[in-house]
């Protein structure tokens, strides 16, 4: 999709802004994002959100790297952007504390692909018995639930090829 205001890069931003009832949608790409951004939406900025967690983060500590794009926990808690997926897994230290405090959970709670959201619930439930079977030192019901853990696991990864 091409930037409303330019007409000439790919939109990169899509802002849904609801105004006395009246629905405004916007595609941008960055360079006029830039330029058209609101005062009070560069206060909003994500970086700006988690660079207001410092107090999450104390005491200093030393700046991670992601070995595979070069980003750095400074650079995201600066910008709020992550450089590649594995950010999420070298930051989680840094990502999962601030979730957590603004979300209060850090458990995708959301929609979910039509016949997953069901599967899904049943394979935490399961995984949760299993635990508490472990911990009861109840074998061979762990034994049960792991069978049914592993079919319904099996079930879900036929599903998506």
């Amino acid at each position: 999709m091409l930037c409303d205001e330019c007409k000439k890069n790919q939109a990169t931003v899509h802002t849904i802004s609801k105004i006395n009832g009246v629905t405004t949608e916007r595609h941008l790409c960055a360079a006029c994002n830039k330029k058209y951004m609101s005062p009070m939406m560069k206060l909003s900025n994500i970086g700006d959100l988690f660079s207001n967690f410092t107090g999450l983060f104390e005491p200093k500590r030393e700046s991670i790297i992601c070995p595979k794009c070069g980003t750095t926990s400074d650079d995201f808690l600066e910008t709020g952007y992550v450089g590649c997926p594995n950010c999420y897994k070298e930051f989680a230290s840094i990502i999962l504390p601030a979730v957590q405090k603004m979300q209060n959970a850090v458990q995708h709670v959301g929609k979910l692909p039509d016949g997953t959201a069901k599967e899904q619930s049943e394979l935490t439930r399961l995984k949760q018995e299993l635990g508490k079977a472990i911990e009861r030192e109840e074998f061979e019901q762990a034994t049960v639930l792991r069978d049914k853990i592993r079919k319904l696991e099996t079930k879900q990864g036929g599903d998506r090829a």
